[in-house]
Protein backbone atom coordinates (compact mmCIF):
# COMPACT_ATOMS: atom_id res chain seq x y z
CA UNK A 1 0.00 0.00 0.00
CA UNK A 2 1.44 3.71 -0.66
CA UNK A 3 2.50 5.51 2.34
CA UNK A 4 0.82 8.47 1.71
CA UNK A 5 -2.24 6.68 1.49
CA UNK A 6 -1.70 4.76 4.33
CA UNK A 7 -0.69 7.82 6.47
CA UNK A 8 -3.47 9.66 5.49
CA UNK A 9 -5.92 6.61 6.37
CA UNK A 10 -4.02 6.24 10.07
CA UNK A 11 -4.74 9.47 10.27
CA UNK A 12 -8.49 9.88 9.63
CA UNK A 13 -9.06 6.98 12.05
CA UNK A 14 -6.65 8.87 14.63
CA UNK A 15 -9.16 11.98 14.46
CA UNK A 16 -12.06 9.74 14.08
CA UNK A 17 -11.21 8.11 17.26
CA UNK A 18 -9.82 11.28 19.36
CA UNK A 19 -12.67 13.53 18.41
CA UNK A 20 -10.26 15.92 18.97
CA UNK A 21 -9.35 19.78 16.80
CA UNK A 22 -6.36 20.91 19.37
CA UNK A 23 -3.16 21.06 17.35
CA UNK A 24 -1.22 19.48 19.73
CA UNK A 25 -3.60 15.81 19.28
CA UNK A 26 -3.33 16.35 15.10
CA UNK A 27 0.49 16.72 15.31
CA UNK A 28 0.93 13.45 17.33
CA UNK A 29 -1.71 11.98 15.11
CA UNK A 30 0.26 13.02 12.28
CA UNK A 31 3.95 11.84 13.92
CA UNK A 32 2.20 8.42 15.08
CA UNK A 33 0.05 8.24 11.29
CA UNK A 34 3.28 8.85 9.42
CA UNK A 35 5.46 6.35 11.75
CA UNK A 36 3.33 3.12 11.56
CA UNK A 37 2.84 4.00 7.86
CA UNK A 38 6.39 4.30 7.09
CA UNK A 39 7.29 0.94 9.76
CA UNK A 40 4.84 -1.48 8.50
CA UNK A 41 4.90 -0.45 4.59
CA UNK A 42 7.47 -2.77 3.76
CA UNK A 43 5.31 -5.52 6.06
CA UNK A 44 2.27 -5.57 4.21
CA UNK A 45 1.79 -7.77 1.47
CA UNK A 46 0.58 -5.68 -1.72
CA UNK A 47 -1.38 -6.98 -5.28
CA UNK A 48 0.64 -6.93 -7.90
CA UNK A 49 -1.49 -5.01 -10.43
CA UNK A 50 -3.96 -3.15 -8.26
CA UNK A 51 -4.36 -0.51 -6.28
CA UNK A 52 -6.23 0.81 -3.52
CA UNK A 53 -9.46 2.69 -3.41
CA UNK A 54 -10.15 5.36 -0.93
CA UNK A 55 -13.85 5.31 -2.01
CA UNK A 56 -13.23 1.40 -1.72
CA UNK A 57 -12.69 1.55 1.45
CA UNK A 58 -15.41 3.84 2.52
CA UNK A 59 -18.05 1.37 0.85
CA UNK A 60 -16.26 -1.81 2.67
CA UNK A 61 -16.57 0.01 6.12
CA UNK A 62 -19.94 0.61 5.43
CA UNK A 63 -20.41 -3.17 4.49
CA UNK A 64 -18.85 -4.57 7.71
CA UNK A 65 -20.46 -2.08 9.72
CA UNK A 66 -24.24 -2.81 8.22
CA UNK A 67 -23.08 -6.65 9.22
CA UNK A 68 -21.36 -6.27 12.66
CA UNK A 69 -24.88 -4.84 14.18
CA UNK A 70 -27.10 -7.18 11.49
CA UNK A 71 -25.25 -10.00 13.25
CA UNK A 72 -25.11 -8.29 16.60
CA UNK A 73 -29.01 -8.12 16.70
CA UNK A 74 -29.25 -12.11 15.72
CA UNK A 75 -26.87 -12.86 17.99
CA UNK A 76 -28.65 -10.36 20.86
CA UNK A 77 -32.31 -11.75 19.84
CA UNK A 78 -30.79 -15.90 20.18
CA UNK A 79 -29.37 -15.16 23.49
CA UNK A 80 -32.77 -13.69 25.24
CA UNK A 81 -34.76 -16.54 23.43
CA UNK A 82 -36.28 -18.86 26.71
CA UNK A 83 -34.43 -21.78 24.27
CA UNK A 84 -31.21 -21.02 22.70
CA UNK A 85 -31.52 -22.79 19.25
CA UNK A 86 -28.47 -23.34 17.48
CA UNK A 87 -27.12 -25.67 15.05
CA UNK A 88 -23.60 -24.86 14.40
CA UNK A 89 -21.85 -25.79 10.83
CA UNK A 90 -18.86 -25.71 8.70
CA UNK A 91 -19.82 -23.81 5.41
CA UNK A 92 -16.85 -24.23 2.42
CA UNK A 93 -17.19 -20.89 0.80
CA UNK A 94 -14.89 -20.40 -2.84
CA UNK A 95 -14.07 -16.81 -3.30
CA UNK A 96 -12.71 -15.67 -6.78
CA UNK A 97 -10.39 -12.97 -4.59
CA UNK A 98 -7.12 -13.93 -5.67
CA UNK A 99 -4.51 -11.92 -3.59
CA UNK A 100 -3.25 -13.08 0.03
CA UNK A 101 -4.27 -9.92 1.94
CA UNK A 102 -7.95 -10.04 -0.21
CA UNK A 103 -8.61 -13.36 0.97
CA UNK A 104 -6.94 -12.53 4.64
CA UNK A 105 -9.22 -9.30 4.68
CA UNK A 106 -12.56 -11.21 3.56
CA UNK A 107 -11.52 -13.79 6.62
CA UNK A 108 -10.75 -11.02 8.79
CA UNK A 109 -14.50 -9.65 8.28
CA UNK A 110 -16.34 -13.04 8.75
CA UNK A 111 -14.67 -13.53 11.76
CA UNK A 112 -15.15 -10.10 13.06
CA UNK A 113 -18.92 -10.71 12.20
CA UNK A 114 -20.62 -12.36 16.02
CA UNK A 115 -21.89 -16.00 14.99
CA UNK A 116 -18.87 -16.76 12.11
CA UNK A 117 -15.73 -17.49 12.04
CA UNK A 118 -12.87 -18.39 9.65
CA UNK A 119 -11.18 -21.47 10.63
CA UNK A 120 -9.06 -21.89 7.63
CA UNK A 121 -7.86 -20.95 4.37
CA UNK A 122 -6.76 -23.24 1.31
CA UNK A 123 -6.47 -22.20 -2.06
CA UNK A 124 -9.42 -20.23 -2.95
CA UNK A 125 -11.72 -21.49 -0.05
CA UNK A 126 -12.30 -20.07 3.02
CA UNK A 127 -14.09 -22.63 5.83
CA UNK A 128 -16.23 -21.21 8.01
CA UNK A 129 -17.62 -21.97 11.03
CA UNK A 130 -21.64 -20.15 11.26
CA UNK A 131 -23.39 -20.84 15.14
CA UNK A 132 -26.73 -21.92 13.19
CA UNK A 133 -26.61 -23.40 9.51
CA UNK A 134 -30.28 -24.61 8.45
CA UNK A 135 -31.60 -25.89 5.24
CA UNK A 136 -30.44 -23.64 2.52
CA UNK A 137 -28.49 -21.41 4.65
CA UNK A 138 -25.52 -22.81 3.41
CA UNK A 139 -26.17 -20.92 -0.30
CA UNK A 140 -27.71 -18.04 1.54
CA UNK A 141 -24.14 -17.62 3.57
CA UNK A 142 -21.82 -17.95 0.65
CA UNK A 143 -24.03 -15.84 -1.74
CA UNK A 144 -24.12 -13.12 0.89
CA UNK A 145 -20.25 -13.29 1.53
CA UNK A 146 -19.61 -12.56 -2.00
CA UNK A 147 -22.17 -10.28 -2.77
CA UNK A 148 -21.22 -7.90 -0.15
CA UNK A 149 -17.81 -8.48 1.30
CA UNK A 150 -16.17 -10.15 -1.51
CA UNK A 151 -18.00 -7.44 -3.68
CA UNK A 152 -16.73 -4.85 -1.30
CA UNK A 153 -13.16 -6.08 -1.23
CA UNK A 154 -12.91 -6.17 -5.14
CA UNK A 155 -13.87 -2.04 -5.17
CA UNK A 156 -11.59 -1.39 -2.52
CA UNK A 157 -8.27 -2.88 -4.32
CA UNK A 158 -10.07 -2.48 -7.96
CA UNK A 159 -7.22 -2.85 -11.44
CA UNK A 160 -4.51 -0.34 -11.64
Amino acid sequence: MNKTLSTAILMATWIALTSSTEISELLLGAVVSYTIAHLTADSIPSCPGRTVSVAGIFRYMAVLMKNLVKSNIEITRRILRPEIEINPGIVAIDTKLKCDIEKLILANSITLTPGTLTLDISGETLYVHTIDIGDGDRERLAREIKEEFEKAIGEMTRKR
